[in-house]
């Protein structure tokens, strides 16, 4: 288990942007969705923030400036998401269109009908649902969702910057556990380096306060729907933590009060070979 951290018993937090909050207040806030990406998406950083900053200064100052855009994978991961963890919230949050392609007349007008809802067709429902009654029917998923909480946020300090994340499965004092898909469930251990992982369950396992050895990934094939079930040892915990101090000094050089380094003089050089 992590040593203990100051951040734990701490009652106030200063964000990004120079605002102090009350923790129990804040965390209560972005339980919704809206605040916790939207505030708190450029107030605070979080493990997608963090790989951003290092794939690139300039990813993260893309994002901060311009928003990102939600991706096919992203969107099908959202819904998996709900369908296991919050069933209750899918009808309020989504709408369905009886069409295969989004670029039919009766999808773009249905999102033009109700801008409060993410519209999808009946294609990409059915796909996320087809994985969310695989995940809901195997009982080794199931055993990690009793007694659990669900899309649990929190926030800490790491490194002496704020930093939010939201449990996907929180078992209280036990461990945590986080739902993935992928295109190639044999080659996840190796794509889970590649997407950063590490770094996402160091902090989530730092700012929680909970011990690695017990928190895992629950994994799915979208093609397959094979299910894999991930535990991380010692060295993948490192390498998050090594991630993330690369993550944080790459803000304060760039964005930190004392920044020494322009983004848009960051530059790449490099020799090509045979």
């Amino acid at each position: 288990m992590h040593n203990p951290l100051p951040f734990l018993t701490m009652s106030k937090i200063t964000l990004l942007d120079g605002v102090e909050w009350d923790i129990a207040e804040l965390e209560t806030k972005m339980i919704d969705d809206g605040f916790y990406y939207g505030y708190c998406g450029t107030a605070t950083l979080s493990s997608s923030a963090a790989k951003d900053l290092v794939d690139s200064p300039r990813t993260y100052h893309n994002y901060i400036k311009y928003g990102s855009t939600e991706t096919p994978a992203m969107l099908k991961g959202r819904m998996l998401h709900h369908m296991v963890l919050e069933p209750e919230r899918c009808d309020d949050i989504y709408m369905v269109v009886e069409v295969k392609s989004r670029a039919t007349k009766a999808f773009k007008e249905a999102v033009e009908e109700n801008p409060g809802k993410s519209v999808v067709t009946r294609t990409e429902w059915n796909d996320a649902e087809r994985l969310s009654e695989a995940l809901l029917k195997n009982k080794h998923v199931v055993s990690h969702l009793m007694g659990a909480k669900f899309e649990v946020p929190k926030i800490g300090m790491l490194n002496g910057l704020p930093f939010r994340c939201k449990a996907d499965i929180l078992v209280p004092g036990y461990g945590l556990f986080d739902i993935k898909t992928t295109t190639d469930l044999r080659a996840f251990p190796y794509s889970a380096k590649k997407y950063m992982y590490p770094m996402q369950m160091y902090i989530y396992t730092t700012i929680f306060g909970l011990p690695w050895e017990n928190s895992k990934f629950i994994v799915i094939d979208k093609s397959s729907c094979d299910i894999g079930i991930y535990s991380v040892d010692e060295s993948f915990i490192n390498l998050g933590e090594h991630l993330l101090n690369r993550a944080c000094q790459t803000y304060m050089d760039f964005f930190g009060p004392e920044a020494t380094e322009e983004v848009h003089e960051y530059i790449i050089y490099d020799t090509l070979t045979s």
